[in-house]
């Protein structure tokens, strides 16, 4: 877990960005884990939704980011942490920044439809991931429904189809 921190200190948390990995492969978790401590940063590792959000809910220092990977259960597993942290009542738990990795673009939309605050698609770099996490945790409150609908936008950008030609393609084959 990670380290308690004293609840006395109503300022902006000081020390190392506080993540929580969650992955039901131990050691991706672990693998994880070791890259985001190698910069720095303070981490946590569990194996499933529920004990994250115990976890989120009780850690009296704030956690800066979930990174939610599940190696092993997939995509669906990531999208039913999200979902269970944006409909926990507790304020604590449903602002918290998540940052999904996902195996294939298929859920992107629905995903940052859903209060996603990043997407990593596999395979991905570790400097891909770090830079995302980083710019995660340091947009404003205030950014993050805007960013969520720029990359909305993005990848409708990308899945409309485009307007036909109004004149025939030269060497194209007619059909009456």
């Amino acid at each position: 877990m990670l380290k308690r921190q004293p609840k006395t200190d109503t300022a902006a948390p000081k020390g190392p960005p506080r993540i929580l990995v969650v992955d039901d492969n131990p050691d991706a978790a672990r693998l994880l884990g070791k890259l985001f401590r190698r910069v720095g940063y303070e981490v946590a590792e569990v194996s499933d939704h529920q004990v994250a959000l115990i976890t989120m809910m009780n850690e009296p220092a704030p956690i800066s980011a979930v990174i939610a990977s599940f190696s092993t259960s997939g995509n669906g597993s990531c999208l039913k942490l999200l979902d269970a942290v944006r409909h926990t009542p507790e304020a604590r738990v449903n602002n918290q920044r998540v940052v999904l990795i996902l195996d294939s673009a298929r859920q992107q939309m629905f995903s940052w439809q859903s209060g996603a605050d990043e997407i990593i698609l596999r395979p991905y770099r570790a400097e891909d991931l770090l830079s995302a996490v980083a710019a995660t945790i340091e947009r404003p409150d205030a950014d993050r429904p805007i960013y969520r609908r720029q990359m909305i936008d993005v990848i409708r950008e990308q899945t409309t189809v485009p307007n036909q030609p109004s004149e025939p393609t030269i060497g194209a084959a007619h059909f009456n």
